[in-house]
């Protein structure tokens, strides 16, 4: 009977938070005017204790509810079930369908007139990439973006991603980082292109260890990373040593080559030994110039592997 069903009711909303703050909130303005919707807020309740999840909307359906903007970042990678789901949301009807949801009824999902769809991918010649299909490139409007060999461009990104120094400081670098760019391209890596990625990978190096190794040290450190721990001995070319000295001599124009430790900023931190050593009071494991404190614990002996090894 309606009684009955109303103290399961009951039951069941005192199981569910959310339920039960709602069911305060409008106690406290009207009562029920029947038990008729208790039974039917029961039917709702007790399908909600039966099913293991409970649905989400994911970014893509809010965008579509909102309005906003959605980006799909390296579409060409996606599975191509996704990028099938998603031929109803380019339509002309924009809407999208989502069967997964479950419930007695179908779920759609129709885009507010502002939202926008928008997506990246780098060309299918590209390693490990691919072409979308002519159907979908068909539903955008494609916009070609060139990889950026302008100076001053290249120039403006170092300076608003390098975090370290002054304005000056900042300018500098980004100076050394282009120049050296360019020589060493010129001189001897005539096979080797530089894209914007490998700027700022270099520049994230710069960021990350210039407050510990000053910025002409963390300079030279990050040209070692994306450029010089790649340059090999080869036959009729310069030897590795010499293209490291000459970088260094590079990349250290117009700066103090004394750091305040008073050690050379351009020291060739490869002919320093990895392992254990000393640094003033302190006993240091690394290689130069990264190092960290040795902990408390002695040596436990010959461990039958040699960090000077070359290879």
């Amino acid at each position: 009977d309606l009684a009955q069903a109303y103290r399961v009711w009951l039951k069941l909303i005192w199981t569910v938070p959310e339920e039960r703050l709602r069911l305060q909130e409008q106690m406290a303005v009207s009562s029920y005017d029947s038990l008729g919707v208790a039974v039917r807020e029961v039917g709702e309740l007790e399908k909600k204790t039966k099913i293991l999840f409970e649905w989400a909307d994911g970014p893509l359906v809010e965008s579509m509810k909102e309005g906003s903007a959605f980006l799909l970042d390296e579409i060409s990678l996606a599975e191509d079930s996704v990028l099938e789901r998603l031929n109803s949301v380019l339509e002309t009807t924009r809407m999208l369908t989502i069967p997964e949801r479950g419930g007695d009824e179908v779920y759609e999902v129709q885009a507010a007139e502002s939202f926008r769809f928008l997506a990246t991918m780098n060309p299918g010649g590209d390693f490990g990439k691919r072409e979308l299909s002519p159907a979908l490139r068909n539903r955008f409007t494609e916009l070609w973006v060139p990889n950026s060999a302008d100076r001053d461009d290249l120039h403006l990104i170092i300076m608003e991603r390098t975090t370290f120094g002054d304005e000056a400081s900042r300018a500098w670098c980004a100076d050394r980082i282009l120049d050296f760019l360019a020589w060493v391209t010129r001189t001897y890596l005539y096979d080797r292109t530089f894209s914007l990625r490998d700027l700022l990978t270099w520049v994230r190096f710069v960021n990350q260890t210039a407050p510990q190794l000053e910025l002409p040290r963390a300079l030279i450190q990050g040209a070692h990373l994306v450029v010089l721990d790649s340059v090999e001995d080869r036959p009729g070319h310069a030897r590795r040593a010499d293209v490291v000295r000459e970088s260094e001599q590079l990349l250290l124009r117009g700066v103090d080559r004394v750091s305040r430790n008073g050690e050379s900023a351009a020291e060739n931190d490869d002919e320093q030994h990895p392992g254990v050593t000393n640094v003033g009071n302190t006993r240091v494991f690394g290689a130069a110039p990264f190092r960290i404190p040795c902990g408390p614990e002695p040596p436990t002996g010959d461990e039958g592997y040699d960090l000077s090894a070359p290879t």
